[in-house]
């Protein structure tokens, strides 16, 4: 955002000027009234710049705070009751101490646990829009649009300086999951896609750069403001797309964008393009960028996520498989006679690893359990077709403990309980909710609730 100071207008004095009617000059009266004047002058510059200065100064530091300070959010941690305005929650259903459900309403942040108390963590300026917990499940990522700030640009048209409105995305980190609240540090010219930290198995973003050589280096950018670092290159393109239906040079290679690191980085997989892909082939690279595993997988309505530091389940129009990669360049493949389902990512996997949530849209909606070591798949709830928009199905995550999936359906947020084998229903939105909640019912959806 551009600071604008108005300092005003300057009024120039003009001094030192000669009297009109004087008689013959005498020279050392002219030359005492000479310096006189110009000492007089000289105090009066250096007094206006002085008084310009420290006014500048003192407009340019508010103007600077106005505009690049976040405010600071108030500190409110209580654990009464609290009244809210657009979620309903069950108080009964969090029967244990470990399980903490985490949400947003309007511009605040909550924590729900031992018997539903909940516990207001944080108030922030503007509608809070998302809330996940990073990877490892210690800091609760908190996004906010913040209060629409007001600037001038110019308008060639009026030749005037208008007024704009510039909406500021902000980044938050609950530390720990606790009121403790500080900013992210990481900037970001657009909004960090929920996607992204979905597919993650740690905090970092892996990327590639095309080089001087013409190959490509594997960046590591751990979001916290640094500069990537190198941690591999890839001497030759891995990945080929069709560019045209006829003709000899309807081919192309060219160098995956992101990867979706296994556990401990060792292995790298190809991320999706961004509109899901048309058949767009994975591979999986080593760490270095020294070895290439060109594995069976298409990007086209198809999931994965890595199950351990080797092991990589997906699921595409061929069916489903546990790639297995090994150091020296080669892998296995298993392949699983279960429909697993249409939608899981990282963030659905069990803390054990044990267990994956899925989402299945045909015939009927199903939110259903698969296990990675048996490739048994139980179903958790069905969901009949039509009765609400499958976008608004979706899995959260899961309690620390890996005994209780949080999931939401519409309207209704829900944990399902592995050990008691039964599902409840934790929150739902209240009758007459706002309309930004009504409107964007995917944030609901998507970004309110999380689980700890």
């Amino acid at each position: 955002m551009e600071n604008q100071v108005n300092v005003g207008d300057q009024n120039n004095q003009q001094i030192g000027q000669n009297p009109v009617s004087q008689p013959v000059q005498i020279p050392e009266k002219s030359k005492i009234n000479f310096w006189m004047i110009s000492t007089i002058a000289l105090v009066i510059t250096l007094f206006g710049f002085l008084v310009w200065f420290s006014f500048n100064k003192v407009s340019n530091k508010a103007a600077s705070n106005q505009s690049s300070q976040l405010p600071t959010p108030s500190i409110s941690v209580s654990t009464e009751p609290v009244s809210l305005k657009t979620i309903n929650l069950n108080t009964t259903i969090i029967d244990d101490s470990i399980t903490e459900l985490y949400f947003s309403e309007n511009t605040g942040v909550y924590s729900a646990k031992n018997e539903g108390l909940v516990k207001k963590l944080n108030s922030l300026d503007g509608n809070i829009t998302n809330i996940l917990f990073l990877p490892g499940k210690k800091d609760l990522l908190v996004v906010t649009e913040n209060p629409e700030i007001q600037k001038e640009i110019f308008d060639q048209a009026t030749n005037k300086m208008i007024p704009v409105i510039d909406p500021h995305t902000a980044y938050w980190i609950l530390k720990g999951g606790s009121q403790k609240i500080e900013k992210f540090p990481y900037t970001l010219s657009e909004p960090l896609p929920l996607r992204d930290i979905e597919e993650m198995t740690k905090f970092e973003r892996i990327s590639t750069k095309e080089n001087l050589s013409g190959g490509a280096d594997i960046l590591l950018d751990k979001l916290d403001g640094s500069t990537p670092i190198k941690i591999g290159v890839l001497s030759e393109k891995p990945l080929e797309r069709q560019t045209c239906e006829i003709g000899d040079n309807c081919k192309e290679k060219y160098f995956p964008s992101f990867f979706i690191p296994s556990f401990d980085e060792n292995y790298l997989l190809s991320r999706s393009p961004r509109g899901g892909g048309l058949g767009e082939p994975a591979v999986v690279v080593s760490k270095d960028g020294s070895k290439v595993y060109k594995i069976d997988f298409y990007w086209y309505v198809s999931a994965a996520a890595w199950i351990d530091n080797n092991k990589l389940l997906a699921q595409d129009q061929k069916g489903a498989k546990i790639f297995t990669f090994n150091n020296d360049g080669t892998f296995g493949t298993t392949n699983i006679k279960t429909v697993i389902g249409d939608q899981f990512n990282q963030q659905t996997l069990s803390p054990n690893k044990k267990y994956i949530g899925v989402i299945t849209y045909n015939p009927n909606y199903e939110v259903s359990l698969f296990d990675v070591n048996t490739f048994q798949k139980k179903s958790v709830e069905t969901i009949k077709a039509g009765s609400t928009d499958p976008n608004f199905i979706r899995i959260v995550g899961w309690s620390s403990d890996s005994n209780k999936m949080l999931y939401v359906v519409g309207d209704e947020a829900k944990i399902y309980d592995l050990k008691a084998n039964k599902t409840d229903v934790v929150a739902s939105l209240k009758n007459g909710a706002p309309d930004w909640v009504k409107v964007n019912r995917m944030s609901f959806a998507q970004n309110i609730f999380e689980i700890r």
